[in-house]
């Protein structure tokens, strides 16, 4: 009953050095639900990993995955943004809002001629995801991406 997308992203510069720049909730690979979630945030959920604390403004520092769980259309759903440990920025910056806006973000330089790739994973489930779960799932999304 899982659904998985894998998103895979090589950006090039054509033309000298482009700082990627943006803010945390604008910026990086973000996901969005319906916005219906907006007229009952109160009843979105956050599942973080162990160690990764959420800190002023959204923020979520220490974390390589997000799992979010959100009614729409009266369902419940949990959808877990997941980022490689092998990212080229290295552990990203989470952000998460209320109304099921979140994702990972990050900044860097792309050098002219010099790709740059990056590859996130949604995963999406119509039933219950567990902490220990998002452990198991992103066990096996770092396997693939090793």
């Amino acid at each position: 009953g899982l659904r998985i997308f894998d998103f895979m992203s090589t950006l090039n510069s054509l033309a000298g050095t482009i700082g990627l720049r943006g803010d945390l909730h604008h910026a990086g690979m973000q996901v969005r639900l319906a916005d219906e979630v907006s007229q009952h945030e109160e009843t979105t959920q956050y599942i973080l990993p162990d160690g990764a604390r959420e800190e002023e403004n959204d923020k979520v520092v220490g974390a390589w995955w997000v799992c979010c769980s959100a009614e729409v259309n009266g369902r419940r759903y949990w959808l877990m943004h997941m980022t490689p440990q092998n990212h080229p920025t290295g552990i990203p910056v989470y952000s998460i809002r209320r109304y099921a806006r979140f994702g990972a973000f990050f900044e860097t330089d792309l050098l002219e001629n010099v790709p740059f790739q990056c590859r996130f994973r949604v995963l999406v489930s119509p039933t219950e995801l567990t902490r220990e779960r998002c452990v198991q799932l992103y066990g096996d999304f770092q396997r693939e991406t090793q």
